[in-house]
């Protein structure tokens, strides 16, 4: 189905209404990084790549493929849009890779890999910008970039590079991302077990050995069994909040490593160190109800993600392959608008999730 100029412009006012508020939310989150001392940690510095990349992606979406029509403007745009698209993906993988690795191993070691998340991101995206243009080269079907309905993308004549070059590319990484919230939610949920089963939560003092005064829940005893030894150390104390776990579009991490008491902090505290004996004193006692409770938060978030995925790319996902099969495919305009719904709105979802987490700081720091 070829869209009709009223239709196409019927569905371009869709973009042209959510892709502004797109762009304001992602540049509102890069300034309350940028400025806010205490959002000034490894998560937030995630999410404001993501912003960035997912703010010129809502930019893009804007000009079209209407606005732009030199040829080497064009191959630039383009260009420019499949690096910033396929570094999206990978931003918001590394984001909830960067919460694996604070469950499975400790803040500190997933703070260590910084730099290595921006290489694999910043590389992943390159290369597949830089393979474009090598098929072009090799297939020689005239120029790779140009339009693509909704904005200037890989052009038709190289459609199959849409699903290797990206659409394949996307969903390898939400099946990723998917297994990590899983991995996340089943190491919480030991947790939220370990705390019923023993009744509750009593702090240890700064003057204790390290076990749980509550009998059944010690360091050598049933949460050593049930969440591997990796997870449990007398010699430091540190708090688990699983309501952090998911800050994106991934997520935020909270450690349930190196944990021998399972009192909360507060999501700052926790980013900003790691917790003292004499802090761990100090917490107040946290029973079975409030873990229920985070372990509830912590499902509604990656719920919230799993959906506006499918949301967001599954429409987008299907049209690509209907055309690739079939280049005379009849595609509905109720599809076209839906694709253009999940593109606009794709750049609302890091946005939200940063602001659900820290909205009450950042209330306070402007007060």
């Amino acid at each position: 189905m070829t869209l009709t100029s009223e239709q196409l412009d019927n569905i371009r006012l869709i973009m042209y209404i959510i892709c502004p508020l797109s762009l304001c939310f992602n540049l509102s989150l890069i300034y309350c990084v940028v400025t806010i001392k205490f959002l000034n940690k490894t998560i937030n510095h995630l999410q404001m790549c993501l912003a960035i990349c997912e703010g010129t992606l809502s930019v893009l979406w804007i000009l079209g493929n209407n606005v732009i029509t030199g040829p080497l403007q064009t191959q630039i745009t383009g260009a420019i849009f499949q690096f910033c698209l396929n570094a999206s993906v990978g931003w918001n993988f590394v984001i909830s890779l960067y919460c694996f690795l604070t469950v499975q191993k400790n803040l500190k070691r997933a703070n260590w890999y910084y730099n290595w998340y921006h290489i694999y991101c910043w590389t992943f995206a390159t290369s597949v910008t830089v393979l474009v243009f090598v098929f072009e080269a090799i297939w020689d079907r005239g120029y790779a970039f140009g339009d693509a309905t909704f904005e200037i993308w890989i052009s038709g004549s190289y459609s199959e590079l849409r699903i290797w070059l990206y659409y394949f590319p996307l969903w390898l990484h939400f099946i990723g991302t998917l297994g990590i919230y899983v991995y996340i939610f089943r190491k919480t949920y030991t947790v939220e077990y370990e705390v019923n089963r023993a009744g509750g939560i009593q702090t240890v003092g700064a003057g204790t050995s390290g076990y749980m005064s509550t009998g059944g829940l010690q360091s050598n005893g049933a949460v050593s069994s049930g969440l591997g030894s990796e997870m449990v150390q007398t010699v430091s104390v540190e708090a688990v909040n699983p309501s952090a776990i998911l800050t994106s579009a991934v997520t935020a991490g909270t450690s349930v490593v190196h944990s021998t008491n399972y009192a909360f902090l507060d999501r700052s505290s926790f980013f900003e160190r790691q917790s003292s004996p004499s802090d761990s004193a100090a917490s107040p006692r946290t029973g079975p109800a409030t873990m229920k409770h985070q372990t509830k938060k912590l499902v509604y978030r990656s719920c919230f993600i799993t959906a506006s995925f499918f949301i967001c790319w599954t429409p987008a996902t299907v049209g690509r392959i209907m055309t690739l099969i079939d280049p005379n495919a009849i595609i509905p305009f109720w599809l076209y608008a839906w694709i253009a719904f999940g593109f606009s709105i794709s750049g609302l979802i890091n946005p939200l999730v940063f602001y659900a987490t820290w909205y009450s700081h950042i209330l306070g720091h402007f007060e």
